[in-house]
């Protein structure tokens, strides 16, 4: 277990991943989410991306590790929002980073996070986080 951890406004964590086809196939398996974008080079050929992107909620999904880790055990996500602003590639890495921007007295954590590209440093994903402590 990751132990309890004490939160400030300010406190920043970050990662990075590589977007790799064999997760896409895991997420889309564990989905169920078959759209042909994410696993049809032709088809996908065809579309505005022009090639095979991953599915947005991959990426997100791994905010949740993140929190775990900036927070400690014991954290529930109540509402998580965000807007895609440009798809993530196959093979892209991923940098991940979650900030802490409030602390409230009812024991809910307020966050902001961002996805980037790390080669381009393009802005990908950006959404906010508020959960709760549970014990």
């Amino acid at each position: 277990m990751n132990s309890q951890k004490k939160a400030k406004a300010g406190d920043i964590i970050s990662d990075e991943r590589r977007i790799s086809s064999d997760l896409i196939k895991s997420f889309g398996d564990i989905s169920d989410d078959k759209n042909p974008i994410h696993f049809d080079n032709e088809f996908a050929g065809k579309t505005l991306f022009k090639k095979r992107i991953a599915h947005g909620l991959l990426s997100v999904s791994y905010i949740s590790a993140l929190l775990t880790k900036l927070l400690g055990d014991g954290n529930v996500i109540l509402s998580l929002g965000f807007d895609i602003k440009a798809p993530v590639y196959v093979d892209d890495i991923i940098v991940l980073k979650l900030e802490v921007t409030k602390i409230n007295r009812n024991k809910t954590i307020e966050l902001e996070f961002r996805i980037n590209n790390k080669l381009s440093e393009l802005l990908l994903i950006k959404g906010t986080i508020r959960c709760i402590k549970v014990y």
